[in-house]
């Protein structure tokens, strides 16, 4: 049942895309045109960065890298949790 994972992983990017780009709107407002203008630029590069960090968080969900796993248990062992 691959497909039906890949199916609910693309619907869930689609509702954190759309949870985080309603975030940015009202982070960031609508004002003047002219300061409109200027968030168009802003509001593409902002797009970009939160799917890629959809993506990043997906790919992360099925295989956290060996370097990243030896930093979490270092905090966790830094910190005292058992």
């Amino acid at each position: 049942l691959w497909w039906v994972v890949a199916l609910f992983l693309f619907f869930l990017v689609i509702v954190f895309y759309g949870m985080l780009s309603a975030f940015g709107r009202m982070l960031f407002g609508q004002g003047s045109a002219e300061r409109s203008r200027s968030l168009e630029k802003v509001s593409v590069a902002s797009d970009f960065v939160m799917v890629l960090m959809a993506l990043l968080i997906i790919l992360l969900g099925f295989r956290v890298p060996d370097f990243l796993d030896s930093v979490i248990r270092s905090c966790i062992y830094t910190m005292g949790v058992k």
